[in-house]
């Protein structure tokens, strides 16, 4: 008797259990529904083009899952852009919705804005990255407005030497001296000769004291170069070399920017070079912006620019600032570009309380609000839970799911929530716009992704692995192994594009109507644009040609160009096309190509060498060889390298952004070419470091990166120099000319060799990763190198993969998988914008609601079919067992929601001294149960039992 009511008790508490899981989440998801109507219902009222360019943003993340908003949203936000003459956009102030009328009323943070919902709905890559370009290239340095100290520890007294080369390109390599005692101080023994370093770093000690420290001078050339630390001492162990920084010389706070350890006793430390970089916030401003530098860092990390060294810049002014700028939640930016833990912790602990009390879910805080914020709490609940990853686009902080979950049980509580479903601090109309979106799309964005349209309902046709001639690809859906194709539209196939907004300078309107109707007809834009070619880019303008094609005739009045601007013009417009100029206006060819060409009668057989481009009537093109400081002097008459290569021969060697070729010089001297486009580090680096399309923004190559590591130089600026940098793809890359390799003797380059492997330490250095073993484990032998794991973790192979990638029996959602449809991708996946990607799942939702359907079609058989077996009204003498005893013991008391587990991870602040990591206790879920009574007739006498499961009846109908 009494196991059979212990089992229809937990039976019943299982149910109830159920019953409050299923209608916290149905309630939650009810609210978030209001919340995305109320938006589209606003949308919709008021039209994309009244929205300001934050509040556009926002709403185009909430809203872009679905294509009736998706593609309006994008072209109405693209309108309110400035296209620049080189093809960059930039938008104007966030809190307007115009475009701005020139590059100097463009501002920053409404541009990272617009290129983050831009990219979260998929627009072009190529458009993305134009937007990233004009970002990038508006950064300011500050480095020298702060203080910057070099710091030597070891466990006994040392001398150290710290090596250096200045970055004016004239002082050489530098070597001082520093010899550390047993107290810790510092003394430099070159003082007066030392290019970077002084003593006495640390001005609050007694001045007749040696200091702790090193002041690095503030000089520019001491910033962005390399500091090699090596240090000796008899049985010296370990040894650390620091680097940090002050906002004021008279402040006790300091924070730390690099410190590097020696890996053995004297080994040498190399320390980054030292940078401080922020964003202004317009691009015709010269002083920091707290704000815009956390929003276009954050974005930058968002498209892929974490890590070190290029965010690592921005880091010095965001942590020496923050202090001074917490009205904008300086934590959520901190931890979104640096993802170091410290700051997550800060972050999740900075939320407001949440207690077990209240009538709403138990929650009576739960948001985020900075000190004097700047928009409100719902904003800043918005950007902290952005940060934190809630909704999976920036990387997610491992202890914040408590705090996430209490933000959004707060939000949707009837109290905090206004009834018709937007979230508002106040009566302003705007803000409660721009909160709701931003709340949706960061801290819940559960709206599925809806795809395009399908390819035929378009008015388009599906076709078998490529597009017929004269079409163009489209993404939309067909069926598997079929592609979307639709017909150029006449502007296309005259060369040009359709756009919704007018040309811009590198463009021409087509004054053809049929061009711009065609456009029109095709719902692609107002607009047919021609991109100039370099004969119109010249000043010219493209003719029929009135002669022949040896002979070539202008119209009356105007002379034709010279044979490349005549190509152009037959690559453009058809082979009876050339490039006509008016009188007096024809381009110079020759002296087009710079400064070295020059047109003469004759050149100078000793300095000049003839080529080919073409001059004035009766002139030819002369060409000089070079000569001046550094170079030596040059060669007249080197067929190979001036001729045909168009380089130039120096006597000795090439000038600083010159790169030696391999090409014929004659007799002697070298061929050197200008370092624009051309690298080749296997074979010499280019002088001088600063080549012309070393990208000092953030430490990228920008055009063109070299990846063959064995020059001594950090080719890509990434901190890591020769075969330690792990962008070298190819291990032949780290070998010299003609030298063997690990791998081109047959042996493996490993993290660690298999057992009685033969090491062959002569060909470590032809390895990218690891060290040269006859054998070994590598995680191609047991998998794959991944972003993220969904399978085994294979962790002692990951140094085996390349940019720090694990390795992995299977990849998880962060390794991209190219697909057409679909069916292309594995079950739970989704092909989108040609990538494979987790599709979001309501398996657990449905799961839930069978559990609770088989729970309550068990207690209604028990009820109707078991206990009245015997006949209604009728008392069974035997005892009634239950239909569907549970078979195993339900939990009790477990709480809905999984408490924070403390961090094992040590936290690592930029600033000293640390803050502690406060878990926060498990939250454990309450509820009442109301019980319900009522009177009835007396009727025919029933067993204890019976009685006591109608009373739970009773109960449950109460509930």
């Amino acid at each position: 008797m009494f196991n059979m009511k212990k089992r229809v008790c937990l039976v019943v508490l299982f149910a109830v259990m159920t019953i409050i899981l299923i209608s916290t989440v149905y309630a939650q998801t009810e609210e978030v529904d209001k919340a995305y109507n109320w938006a589209i219902k606003e949308v919709t009222s008021r039209g994309w083009n009244a929205l300001t360019v934050r509040e556009h943003s926002f709403a185009l993340l909430a809203l872009g899952y679905d294509p009736n908003y998706r593609a309006p949203g994008r072209t109405s936000l693209i309108a309110k852009s400035l296209r620049l003459a080189n093809g960059e956009r930039c938008w104007g102030d966030p809190d307007r919705n115009l475009a701005p009328a020139s590059e100097n009323n463009c501002y920053l943070l409404s541009t990272a804005m617009a290129k983050l919902a831009l990219e979260e709905i998929n627009y072009n890559p190529t458009e993305i990255d134009l937007i990233q370009d004009w970002l990038a290239r508006h950064n300011l340095d500050i480095t020298s407005d702060l203080f910057w100290y070099l710091e030597l520890d070891s466990n006994k007294a040392m001398t150290c030497t710290i090596s250096y080369k200045t970055s004016d390109a004239v002082g050489g390599d530098h070597i001082d001296t520093v010899t550390m005692n047993d107290d810790k101080t510092l003394v430099l023994t070159n003082p007066t000769t030392s290019a970077c370093f002084e003593n006495r770093g640390d001005i609050n000690l007694d001045p007749n004291r040696d200091s702790y420290w090193l002041k690095i001078k503030n000089d520019a050339t001491c910033y962005n170069i390399y500091y090699i630390v090596s240090c000796q001492a008899e049985d010296l162990g370990n040894y650390v070399a620091t680097i940090f920084y002050k906002k004021d010389p008279d402040d006790r706070i300091y924070y730390l920017y690099n410190s590097v350890a020696s890996q053995e006793s004297a080994g040498n430390i190399q320390l980054l070079p030292i940078s401080a970089k922020c964003f202004p916030k317009t691009a015709n401003d010269k002083t920091c912006d707290y704000e815009t530098t956390g929003w276009v860092g954050a974005v930058l990390e968002q498209q892929g620019f974490a890590g070190e060294p290029q965010l690592r810049k921005l880091l010095p002014y965001l942590v020496a600032y923050k202090d001074d700028n917490e009205k904008y939640l300086p934590l959520s930016f901190l931890y979104a570009i640096s993802e170091i833990n410290y700051f997550g912790s800060a972050l999740v602990n900075s939320q407001s309380p949440a207690v077990l009390s209240g009538q709403y879910g138990g929650t009576a805080g739960g948001f985020w609000v900075a000190e004097n914020s700047a928009y409100g709490k719902y904003y800043d609940t918005a950007l902290s839970c952005m940060a934190l990853g809630a909704n999976g686009v920036f990387s997610s902080y491992p202890d914040a799911a408590e705090s996430i979950t209490n933000a959004k049980r707060y939000l949707v509580r009837p109290d905090v929530q206004a009834a018709d479903g937007y979230w508002a601090q106040g009566s302003t109309v705007n803000a409660r716009f721009r909160d709701t979106n931003f709340l949706l799309w960061a801290c819940f964005s559960t709206r599925e992704w809806i795809d395009d349209t399908d390819c035929e309902e378009a008015g388009y046709n599906c076709y078998v692995s490529a597009c017929p001639t004269n079409y163009l690809t489209v993404n939309l859906a067909c069926e598997a192994n079929e592609i979307c194709c639709r017909p150029r539209t006449a502007c296309e196939q005259a060369g040009g594009v359709c756009q919704e907004t007018t040309c811009d300078s590198n463009t021409q309107q087509d004054i053809y109507s049929e061009l711009r109707q065609s456009c029109i007809d095709a719902g692609l834009g107002n607009y047919c644009c021609i991109n100039l070619n370099s004969c119109e880019r010249s000043g010219g303008t493209c003719r029929l040609n009135l002669g022949s094609a040896s002979n070539p005739l202008c119209p009356s009045g105007q002379e034709d160009g010279y044979a490349s601007l005549n190509s152009a013009c037959e690559l453009s417009y058809g082979t009876d096309y050339i490039c006509c100029f008016s009188s007096g206006t024809r381009p110079n060819e020759c002296e087009e190509q710079g400064d070295d060409f020059v047109c003469r009668d004759e050149c100078d057989e000793y300095t000049e060498t003839q080529v080919a481009y073409s001059c004035p009537e009766d002139e030819v093109c002369c060409h000089s060889s070079g000569g001046g400081a550094g170079g030596g002097g040059g060669n007249a008459g080197n067929t190979e390298c001036e001729t045909v290569y168009n380089y130039i021969c120096r006597d000795v060697a090439c000038l600083p952004g010159e790169i030696q070729m391999t090409y014929d010089c004659s007799t002697y001297g070298v061929c050197c070419a200008p370092c624009e486009t051309i690298y080749d580090c296997l074979e010499q680096a280019c002088e001088g470091y600063q080549v012309k399309d070393y990208n000092d923004i953030f430490g990228l190559c920008e055009y063109y990166t070299e990846t063959k590591c064995s020059d001594g130089f950090d080719n890509d600026g990434d901190g890591d120099v020769d075969c330690s940098d792990y962008d070298c793809y190819d291990t032949t890359d780290c070998a010299g000319a003609g030298e063997t390799t690990c791998e081109g003797a047959g042996h493996k380059c490993c993290a660690v060799g298999a057992t009685g492997s033969e090491h062959f330490t002569e060909l470590d250095s032809t390895c990218d990763y690891g060290n040269c073993y006859e054998d070994c484990g590598i995680c191609s032998d047991v998998g794959y190198c991944c972003d993220e794991c969904d399978g085994t973790y294979y962790s002692e192979f990951d140094d085996t993969c390349l940019d720090g990638k694990q390795c992995c029996s299977a990849c998880g959602t962060a390794t991209q998988i190219e697909c057409n449809t679909n069916s292309d991708c594995e079950k739970g996946y989704k092909c989108s914008n040609n990538e494979c990607v987790k599709a979001k799942s309501t398996t657990w939702l449905w799961i839930l609601i069978i559990v609770f359907v088989v729970i309550i079609a068990g207690l209604v058989y028990y009820y109707f079919v078991v206990m009245k077996k015997g006949g209604k009204g009728k008392p069974r003498k035997e005892e009634i067992k239950p239909g569907f005893p549970p078979t195993s013991r339900p939990p009790i008391n477990r709480p809905l929601f999984p408490p924070i587990r403390p961090t094992t991870q040590q936290p690592n602040p930029l600033f000293r001294p640390p803050m502690t990591f406060q878990p926060k206790p498990p939250m454990m879920q309450q509820s009442k149960t109301t019980t319900m009574t009522k009177k009835v007739a007396p009727r025919t006498p029933r067993s204890k039992t019976e009685k006591e499961l109608e009373s739970t009846f009773s109960k449950l109908k109460g509930l």
